[in-house]
């Protein structure tokens, strides 16, 4: 059974709702405190109404639009766990939303301010729906009518009545048999196995030239001396145990010669196999010899230098390289000027015509008071849906956004001489600006000073995958958070990749900020408490967290990772992606959020609360990657790099974003 309904206008004026079944929030509670705010604060503000389904904790929420004016909204609710799937909750949801707006004219629900009688319509309809449900239930499948065709032949034979194609090609699986010693690849190198058929066909000898005869009579050598080897690939390395020379095989061709991977004493030199690496994940010992090589910063490299003489070189590089220059100005202090999308003003040049709009070019111009269907929409939106994906948006986001798109503009009607471009590019324009609009304060300053008067410093974990930058992004906020009056501390909890803390102690000393660091081998965590702790009695007023790069799918890192946010409990978590990527971001990103939520103690789960996209100077117009990683977290961009020094670090600009999606 239902648990609740909901019928509310666009504008959350609710106009009916029965609730059958209290319905109890997780831990943290619904957002607005109930489930039909929370899944309009996350699902139907967020641009996600074209789905139409959402699962919400133990709920599915169910939902159908009405885009005539005032504009409904009709939201079912049910109980995933013990109604997995209701098979009548799609037609009850389409007959509800047909006979309110029936029963109801457009005039009384626009002019309704508080709820209208509904519960004696809505209690027949849905008895009358479960009884439909029920009775289909009794009469098996075939009440259902339709069903699904006999897979039996109508003349009773016992064999599976398939289309000609699949079943000769069943036929021919079931009769013929396969030598299962050569492989397909082996008999179409050497012309079919090398059994002469080639030879044997007329087209082939007066077509086949003296090259192409030399090239068969090399690719049948090659097969000989596999087959005669034991098999193609396994055995092809020989280990010699004497000295000697790699026998030829082939044909001479030089490309097919063994490699003599053994010891002996002869002449040539033997190839030596790849050096096991031995990889610590901080749960077992590590011997002196391995810490040591770890510690690259007690290394001399020339018996002529001494260590401080290294640090100094190593010192002045960084320098040259991310300090700015005299007179630089912070790109974060820079206006960007405004960009918004506009009708552009064709030329009679052909290379003006060229370079029109986006939208110009896209869309024809219809007038009129008809009623929008899809059947007008769906070439525009189709074809907007690929622009999207070739800006780098990543599909599944590109398709959800579209299907929001359409859903909000199905049923409107278009007044005199308005034309569908204009509407459409509207809608696009402002479902694309709700999404990368910050639903909540992302004035760092502002919350640190806030963590300040607490009398605590503020603390921000830098997490994601290997090589995206975590530490110059950390190391450019730092500066920032610097040329802004605030003292900062340094936390080395990347304990697992050699020369992480290294690199840290040379971005501090040339930020001319304390690092605090407990070398190699211990457990993030409780470096990342030590840190926090010493920035608390040192007076800091914020400890950045760095923390070593790991791929989203490697559970104990992932694990790890949990155990550090949930045991400090930061006041920002910070994932550093690469503004080049398109689907993998979303993978990388759902995947760390994931592990947050399922490895996180009951009751102290703390997930991705911002994102900062890096290389972000290298993407030109192809920004969709800020489009799809906000759109799937509903987290703010909080800053964007765009170079490689330490000033080139700035906030999102949400209609550059725009222009760069459609100019």
């Amino acid at each position: 059974m239902l648990d609740q309904a909901w019928i509310f206008k666009k504008n959350g004026a609710v106009l009916w709702s029965r609730s059958l079944v209290a319905i109890k929030g997780p831990p943290g509670g619904f957002l607005g405190g109930s489930i039909v705010n929370h899944l309009i604060r996350t699902v139907l503000l967020e641009e996600k109404a074209g789905a139409a389904q959402a699962t919400l904790d133990k709920h599915i929420c169910k939902w159908a639009l009405s885009n005539e004016l005032p504009g409904v909204v009709f939201v079912l609710v049910y109980n995933k766990g013990v109604f997995h799937n209701l098979t009548y909750v799609d037609d009850f949801l389409l007959r509800l939303k047909e006979d309110f707006l029936a029963h109801f004219t457009s005039a009384r629900l626009s002019a309704a301010v508080g709820k209208v009688e509904y519960d004696a319509r809505f209690t027949k309809i849905l008895a009358a729906v479960e009884a439909r449900a029920r009775a289909l239930k009794r009469g098996g499948s075939g009440a259902r009518g339709g069903g699904r065709p006999p897979l039996i032949p109508p003349g009773g034979g016992g064999g599976l009545l398939l289309p000609s194609p699949r079943r000769r090609m069943v036929e021919d699986q079931e009769g013929g048999d396969t030598d299962a010693g050569s492989s397909s690849e082996d008999e179409d190198e050497a012309g079919r196995g090398g059994g002469g058929t080639d030879d044997d066909n007329p087209e082939t000898e007066e077509t086949m030239t003296e090259d192409d005869e030399e090239k068969l009579a090399a690719a049948r050598a090659r097969l000989a001396a596999r087959r005669a080897g034991g098999g193609r690939g396994k055995n092809r390395r020989s280990t010699a145990k004497t000295g000697g020379t790699a026998a030829s095989m082939g044909a001479g061709n030089s490309s097919d010669k063994a490699v003599v991977e053994g010891g002996g004493g002869g002449g040539g030199k033997l190839g030596v196999g790849k050096k096991k690496t031995t990889w610590h994940d901080g749960t077992g010992r590590v011997s002196k010899s391995a810490m040591e090589a770890l510690d690259r910063s007690k290394r001399v490299e020339s018996p002529n230098s001494s260590k401080e003489d290294i640090q100094n070189a190593a010192l002045r590089e960084m320098q040259a390289t991310y300090l700015p220059s005299t007179g630089e100005v912070p790109q974060w202090e820079e206006d960007d000027a405004p960009h918004f999308l506009e009708d552009s003003t064709p030329s009679s040049t052909s290379s003006s015509t060229s370079s029109s709009s986006f939208f110009s070019k896209l869309f024809a111009q219809v007038t009129g008071n008809a009623v929008l269907s899809s059947t007008d929409l769906d070439p525009i939106l189709e074809e907007m849906r690929t622009i999207l994906i070739t800006k780098n948006v990543a599909s599944e986001i590109a398709h959800d956004i579209i299907d929001s798109v359409r859903s909000s503009l199905v049923g409107q009607k278009l007044p005199s001489l308005t034309r569908v471009k204009t509407v459409v590019r509207e809608a696009l324009e402002k479902a694309i600006v709700r999404v990368l609009t910050p639903k909540k304060s992302t004035d760092i300053l502002r919350e640190v000073m806030g963590a300040k008067a607490e009398g605590r410093p503020y603390t921000i974990v830098f997490v994601g995958i290997n090589g995206v930058g975590k530490s110059t992004s950390l190391s450019k906020i730092c500066y920032y958070l610097k040329r802004h009056g605030l003292k900062v501390l340094i936390a080395a909890c990347d304990t697992f990749r050699s020369g992480a803390v290294e690199q840290l102690k040379v971005h501090a000393r040339c930020l001319e900020v304390e690092l605090f660091d407990k070398g190699y081998h211990k457990d993030p965590a409780a470096v990342a408490k030590d840190a926090i702790k010493e920035g608390r009695e040192g007076g800091y007023d914020v400890v950045l967290v760095d923390t070593a790069g790991r791929m989203q799918n490697k559970e104990p890192l992932m694990r790890a990772l949990a155990k550090l946010v949930s045991d400090n409990e930061p006041d920002l978590v910070l994932f550093v992606g690469e503004a080049l990527v398109g689907n993998d971001g979303i993978d990388q990103l759902s995947m760390f959020n994931r592990a947050l939520a399922n490895y996180s103690p009951p009751g102290k789960m703390h997930q991705i609360d911002g994102i900062m996209l890096t290389k972000f100077d290298t993407v030109d117009e192809k920004v969709g990657a800020a489009l799809s990683m906000s759109y799937k977290t509903g987290q703010p961009i909080m800053f964007v790099g765009t170079g490689q020094k330490y000033t080139h670090l700035k906030k999102l600009n949400v209609n550059m974003i725009l222009n760069c999606l459609f100019r």
